[in-house]
This record gives structure tokens, sequence and C-alpha cells, in this order.
């Protein structure tokens, strides 16, 4: 399982619920004044928000000696574990930057295809998050170098390369460059038109730049390969909603609210509902 997925499954949710509730924008290409929205936001944030929550003392006394650990480690498989742990504790704290930066530490001990990839995705989940303009462009650029060592020994039509090159994609939206990001999807595409991550990228970045009607076009596909995903199911009602088409989102989201687990779903789906 890819480590970065193991706490932050629900920064995806999060990011389609607020996309959700945007108001519809003017913006005319995909990517081109998304980063200018992120920046702003970024910008408007008083405080760092990789940092929103202190350890216990306790913990914090756990951390150090992991990091001791880690430092001594004489093995790739060794300083990994530590490495997880430490990333770990980082990653409840919400402090991604010190997350990535253990893993930073691991590639450069222990330089390998793994180890790179777990640093690029490692300053990826980092930049997912809001945080001060200056810390998601030093983010940006330490997730593109790795991600770029990574895919320069792969062959660019495995899923790996496909998935690492969909994800170094987004590094580029909070940049003054992210139609970057935009040509790498598209060159996914080119190679395997559905592949799902590309497809629900495209589908956000879509939904960001007022292109509705695109973005039902993604998430109609990314149903298609995901069926029965009531996450997926809420990304294609969201884009009718916005696309107004309201009578074919209606069922989906009401088959969330009668399906789902979820409470941030469903409250998602319903406030849509009482917009109906």
């Amino acid at each position: 399982m890819r480590r970065p997925q193991y706490l932050l499954s629900g920064v995806a949710l999060l990011a389609i619920l607020l996309l959700a509730f945007l108001p519809k924008g003017v913006l005319k290409k995909e990517g081109t004044e998304v980063a200018a929205k992120q920046t702003q936001t970024a910008t408007e944030t008083p405080q760092n928000q990789a940092h929103n929550k202190e350890l216990a003392p306790a913990e914090q006394a756990k951390l150090e000696q992991w990091k001791t650990d880690f430092a001594q480690s004489q093995s790739l498989e060794t300083a990994q574990v530590w490495a997880d742990s430490v990333a770990q504790l980082y990653t409840l704290a919400q402090q991604l930057d010190s997350a990535a930066a253990i893993y930073d530490r691991l590639a450069t001990r222990f330089p390998s295809d793994s180890t790179h990839l777990r640093a690029a995705r490692a300053y990826y989940e980092g930049v997912r998050f809001m945080l001060q303009q200056q810390t998601v462009a030093q983010m940006s650029e330490k997730a593109q170098s790795y991600y770029q060592v990574f895919l320069e020994k792969q062959d660019p039509k495995s899923p790996i390369a496909l998935e690492a090159q969909a994800e170094l994609a987004m590094t580029y939206m909070r940049t003054s460059t992210p139609m970057k990001g935009v040509a790498l999807l598209r060159q996914n595409l080119e190679i395997n038109p559905k592949h799902l991550t590309t497809l629900e990228n495209l589908g956000l970045l879509s939904m960001e730049s007022g292109q509705y009607q695109k973005a039902v076009d993604y998430f109609q596909q990314v149903c298609e390969l995901k069926p029965n995903d009531l996450y997926a199911d809420f990304s294609l009602a969201s884009a009718y909603a916005q696309a107004g088409k309201k009578e074919l989102a209606r069922p989906l989201l009401e088959g969330i609210v009668a399906k789902s687990t979820d409470p941030a779903l469903i409250n998602a789906a319903k406030s849509y509902l009482e917009q109906f």
C-alpha cells in the first residue's frame, strides 16, 4: 500500500467537497488560473497549516528516540522502518513538511527507486494542503525533482510510471506553470485513456476552472472504472449539479445519503440536495 495514503485518504475527499461548493467561475483553460486562486488562498492563511497540531510530551519523546534510531540505522530495511514511524507521528500532527523531510533523508542515505518515490510522494502530500506559498513552492520543487529522478528509470507505459506522472502533474498546479501539469496528464491519457488517477485529476481541475461539462465527462469515466464507489458518485453528482443537470445529480446524491457511512460525504450530499 502506498504510504502517503494511509492517513491522508480524507484529503482527496476534502478537496472534492470544497470544490463542489465553489462559486461558478469564469476560467477558460484547465489549470491556467487554478494556481492563482490557490496562491491567493495560501497567502491569506495566517499560519503555515503544515504545523496545526503539537505532539504530546510522550509522543515527542518517542519521536526523538525514533529519529535517533533512524540516524543510527545501517541498512535500508531498518532505516525505512524508523522513517515510517517518524513520518507517521509527524503526519498525525499534520506536520507534513517534517514527514517529507525524513523521507528526503532516507532517499539521500539510501538512494533507490523506492526511496525516491517515497520522498516524492511525501512532498506531494504536503503540496496538497493549504500551506504558505513559499513552503508550497519549496515542497513542489522537491517533489518534482524526486519524481523526475524516479521516472527517468521507468518504462513510461508502466502502471507505476503513469501513477507517478499523474501525481507529478498535480505538483505544478500550485506553481506559476500549471499547464506543465496539464500537459503531463494529457500525455498519460495518450498512453492509457482509462488511467484512473489521471481522469480524477483532470476532473478536479475542470471543476476548479469552471469547465463543468468536461468534469462530467471525466467523472463519468471514473464511475465506469469504479462502479458502486460513492466518492466517485459524489464527484460526478457535483459536476452534474454545477453543469446545471440537477435531474442527473439527484439520484446519485440520494444514493449516497442512503448508502454511505461517511458523515462528511453524507452531509455534503444533503447540502447539495437542499439547494435543488
